[in-house]
């Protein structure tokens, strides 16, 4: 198959995934105001001891620079303990208690303000009997500054971890500040939803809220009915839900099925004492370019209960946070990502898009020969299959003609039956076919999983086909415009199965980050793994295979086995794992290439990924135009797989915008061809000046007549 078909097929397939593609981009165009947060306890510590005043020039400051959100949580037990609002009392003193709360047993007794004039007693007895039912009894007893109030919970030691809800005066003085408000939801110690809900609502009509942040596990993760039920309580109250763009939040893709149009995705970063600002800049605006954040909370570390985020810090690096805001976003209230749902024509054509790239890849491989014992069913069938056809030039055989590759395949002699056979077309068809009832099971059943499964073969099955359509079926005439045309060739498929693979993911569930591409490292791990096979097939010796059969065949090689050829082994499997490791969503990095990341992203917008542009792209130049030995250009073949697999798990990061994979993608090419071109010409004068020497060096005779 040549590539112009593949061309052809590759823009079909674009094509057919183009109406969910616009769909997607009309979604991320929506999202274009950001905004910045800090938390409550930063705010109280800022304004303690200040009189109004003071307080408004604060909050004017602040709101100048760009922070005009507050994130607030809940109150627990004890914030209050802390604050003197609550006291705990022993149990068995005399006078101690009132008589009706001084029995025997476990308990915890506490004791409000006399007359408790904020209201706080009275909602952690809502709060406790919320949670323990009849274990919470209440008495009072007079004093002389008015009614003191005491609660008993039994059977429990220790209750400072639970919540009572949110401050309202807290909440309005906040709110006649000019701040907006953001809840910050409980992670723990919940009581039921219909508690959890009076004080959304409760909250809400005080302050205005629109919005609520989870920064740890969601409420009712064991209760689907209470999930859904929270869930509809929030899209019934006009609540946005905000989700942290990092880490796997417990409960936040469940949640995210219930609520697609009303995620908004977060960034927390906390700031240690001596935080670098141009390192923080830097990672608020790759939170904000790359994974459509619109939400940034800056909040003290998390690591240290007692640190404190200092003011002067805050208002140092406000304006540099909110003065150069990237991709045309400007302050205001975060809006979520607009629901992504295709229609089910538009599932359809995307679908067929996949298969399209699956039926190309495939035929690829038709006629190899697989030197595997194989059922006789299977090996009539081949033989029949390609019984009548005329041998062409070109074919998948053709490299194990010779070093040249140019000429006739060579007569491979007899082959035993039994060893010999070669891929049949309608095994592709079966794949394929395979492949498009998984694609029609997930659409009738909705199931993500399958979903997932098909998008994962998918982008294997191009970014190995990127790398096999540039190296082609034999070895090509030389020539530069040959080297550039090919591998523009296997950029343009690799950046086709890209388009695909994110028009796959156009959803919402998947474009908010709450359900990630699975199997990244297996992506980046295959291609490369299935151009080596495909390599060693194409260019084996077939008549001495042929001769020894597989058995004979694979004691040979072993046989052939030397301690270098271990040492080189182990060298590529830490290779190996080191890249596997440095793969997926969440890969280390150490510090100088973090360094090295900030700046290109300041200088280019958007960085190129390393593994495309400064290894896979410019090995596929190398490869391409390698000339002798012709089959050792299929080990730089192996690292262009790496690139190409990089470049469609570019695509595979849905909750990036495409616009900026695109910008990504094009700067991996760009760089790719010219470090590719400089190391070629670097490999051919190495290579010349090599074989000049060996054409210079005195033959044997030459040697005896000058001794002589």
């Amino acid at each position: 198959m040549r590539g112009t078909r593949v061309a052809l097929g590759c823009l079909l397939a674009v094509v057919l995934a183009a109406p969910a593609l616009a769909l997607r981009v009309n979604a991320e165009h929506h999202q274009n105001t950001i905004d910045f947060a800090v938390v409550d306890s930063s705010v109280d510590n800022w304004t303690a001891g200040q009189d109004q005043a003071e307080t408004t020039a604060l909050v004017d400051q602040l709101t100048g620079h760009g922070i005009g959100t507050v994130v607030v949580g809940m109150r627990s037990v004890r914030a209050c303990l802390d604050e003197g609002e609550l006291v705990v009392v022993g149990i068995g003193g005399p006078g101690a208690l009132p008589a009706d709360l001084a029995g025997p047993g476990e308990a915890t007794v506490l004791k409000g303000r006399p007359g408790d004039p904020d209201g706080v007693f009275a909602q952690v007895v809502e709060a406790l009997k919320e949670r323990y039912g009849d274990r919470v009894t209440t008495a009072t007893e007079p004093s002389d500054t008015g009614t003191v109030s005491f609660v008993r919970v039994d059977g429990v030691d220790d209750v400072r971890a639970i919540p009572i809800g949110y401050d309202s005066n807290r909440l309005r003085a906040l709110a006649r500040s000019g701040f907006r408000v953001i809840l910050a939801l409980p992670a723990q110690f919940l009581p039921d939803r219909a508690w959890l809900q009076r004080e959304l609502d409760r909250a809400a009509s005080t302050a205005g809220v629109k919005a609520v942040l989870a920064l740890g596990p969601l409420p009712f993760l064991t209760q689907a009915a209470d999930l859904r039920g929270f869930a509809d309580h929030l899209r019934a109250s006009g609540l946005d839900l905000a989700l942290p763009d990092l880490g796997a939040l417990p409960g936040a893709a469940a949640y995210g099925e219930q609520l697609p149009g009303l995620i908004i995705r977060a960034h927390v970063i906390p700031i240690p004492p001596g935080a670098d600002d141009h390192a923080l800049l830097v990672r608020s605006h790759r939170a904000e370019k790359e994974r459509g954040v619109r939400l940034i909370v800056l909040r003290a570390p998390t690591v240290d209960p007692d640190a404190r985020l200092p003011l002067a810090t805050v208002l140092r690096l406000a304006p540099q946070l909110t003065r150069d805001l990237p991709g045309g976003l400007e302050l205001g209230v975060p809006v979520p990502q607009v629901e992504v749902r295709p229609a089910l024509w538009m599932e359809g054509a995307t679908l067929a898009a996949g298969l399209v790239l699956l039926w190309l890849a495939g035929r690829w491989w038709v006629g190899v020969p697989v030197p595997l014992p194989v059922p006789a069913l299977l090996a009539r069938r081949s033989r029949g299959s390609e019984r009548g056809r005329p041998r062409r030039r070109g074919g998948p055989d053709d490299e194990a003609a010779g070093d040249d590759g140019a000429g006739e395949l060579a007569d491979p002699g007899p082959t035993p039956r039994r060893s010999t056979w070669s891929v049949p077309h309608w095994l592709v068809v079966v794949a394929v076919a395979l492949a498009a009832l998984v694609g029609v099971a997930s659409m009738v059943t909705e199931s993500l999983l399958l979903w997932q499964l098909l998008t994962l073969v998918v982008a294997i099955a191009g970014a190995s086909l990127a790398v096999l359509a540039a190296m082609g079926r034999r070895l090509p005439e030389p020539g530069r415009w040959r080297v550039v045309t090919a591998y523009l060739l296997g950029a343009g498929v690799a950046v086709a199965t890209g388009l695909v693979v994110a028009a796959l993911g156009s959803r919402s569930i998947f474009m908010t980050g709450l359900a990630p591409f699975r199997g990244v490292k297996i992506l980046l791990a295959a291609p490369p793994l299935v151009v080596a096979v495909y390599g060693l097939l194409v260019t084996r010796d077939r008549s001495r295979a042929a001769a020894l059969g597989p058995i004979a065949w694979v004691r040979t090689a072993v046989s052939a086995i030397r301690l270098w050829h271990l040492l080189v082994a182990a060298v590529v499997v830490v290779l190996g794992g080191y890249y596997l490791l440095r793969s997926g969503n969440s890969g280390v990095a150490p510090a100088f290439e973090l360094r090295l990341r900030d700046g290109l992203d300041e200088a280019l917008y958007i960085r190129p990924r390393f593994k495309e542009a400064l290894a896979g792209l410019p090995a596929l130049v190398v490869a391409l135009a390698w000339r002798r030995p012709a089959r050792a250009r299929w080990l730089p073949a192996i690292a262009a797989a790496i690139g190409t697999a990089s470049m469609v798990d570019t695509f595979g990061h849905f909750h990036t915008p495409l616009a900026v994979a695109l910008l990504r993608t094009g700067y991996a090419i760009l760089v790719g061809l010219v470090l590719g071109a400089l190391a070629a010409a670097v490999i051919g004068w190495i290579a010349d000046r090599s074989s000049r020497r060996v054409d210079e060096a005195p033959s044997g005779t030459e040697r005896e007549e000058v001794h002589r």
